[in-house]
């Protein structure tokens, strides 16, 4: 039995080209800076350069939070002492793939950060439901509460019935199909679990169009086909029109299926599962409906 996990990249991953150490590059020797990092430019003119806006970062602290010193190697749990492990840090990939995504416990995080922003973490306390535990419900000091809205989850948020949604990834380790990557529209969750969604994805040398019914139980296959081994970065687009549904990478039209059990527009994002890893470099969402 599979466990289908859904996550999305509130900020994608941004992926920089890295310069080749070459004397004749003149990114080489670009000096570094938290705001007045050298500058190299080619066929194009800088008209602007804008820092990020009050309320998004800290300005007592604007290069982000020291990263504290490693621990004693001896207060980590057992079972990484017994395996001569050590956690590594959190990577974009880490990031993307956690449960809490937007199919998760976002909304209701939002919900919460806007009732702190507005009555306060103490009230926020009293009336939600939070035990066992005893959370610290206020905002981080780098988010200006006076800025959280609704609108913040709209372009993940559909609100036309026929949409697509792309993804350009990355993908290493769908080397089989145990593991798969993809996209995720008219989705639907209740108490942090995934209840409706149709999916397209690929794994190893196949790509498949999925009925998602429940995180627990194993999704329907509406269709699949082969497709040359997956490597390199590659984009993904699920189109829903109706009961139509159609899978496309890099353009190409792979296939389609019809099914009429979901018809709201419903939440779109990430489909992953498995040990796999992705980087993301684009993701979008747009109505199909015409111009």
């Amino acid at each position: 039995m599979k466990s289908w996990v859904v996550g999305i990249a509130g900020a994608m991953v941004l992926v920089a080209a890295v310069a080749a150490q070459s004397t004749s590059d003149p990114r080489s020797t670009l000096k570094a800076g938290l705001r007045d990092a050298g500058e190299a430019i080619k066929n194009l003119e800088k008209l602007a350069s804008l820092t990020n806006p009050a309320g998004f970062f800290d300005p007592k602290n604007p290069g982000g939070t020291p990263t504290p010193p490693e621990r004693d190697p001896k207060l980590l749990p057992i079972e990484f002492r017994l395996l001569g492990t050590k956690p590594g840090r959190w990577t974009p990939e880490v990031v993307i793939s956690r449960h809490q995504g937007l199919l998760g416990n976002v909304e209701e995080e939002l919900t919460y950060g806007m009732a702190v922003a507005a009555v306060g973490p103490a009230v926020v306390k009293r009336l939600a439901y939070f035990h066992p535990g005893d959370p610290d419900v206020a905002l981080d000091t780098a988010i200006n509460g006076k800025l959280l809205s609704r609108s913040i989850l709209a372009p993940y948020q559909s609100d036309q019935p026929g949409y697509a949604v792309e993804a350009t990834l990355t993908i290493d380790g769908a080397n089989e199909c145990d593991a798969l990557a993809g996209v995720i529209a008219r989705a639907a969750s209740e108490d942090d679990a995934l209840t409706a969604g149709y999916a397209g994805g690929v794994c190893a040398d196949e790509w498949n169009i999925l009925a998602i019914r429940d995180l627990s139980d194993v999704p329907d296959e509406l269709a699949s086909g082969e497709i040359e081994p997956i490597t390199g970065q590659h984009t993904y687009r699920l189109e829903i029109d109706g009961e139509r549904i159609r899978f496309f990478i890099d353009n190409i039209f792979a296939g389609e299926a019809e099914d009429d059990r979901w018809t709201d527009p419903g939440s779109a994002g990430l489909l992953l599962d498995g040990n796999v890893r992705v980087t993301v470099t684009g993701f979008r969402v747009f109505s199909l409906a015409a111009p």
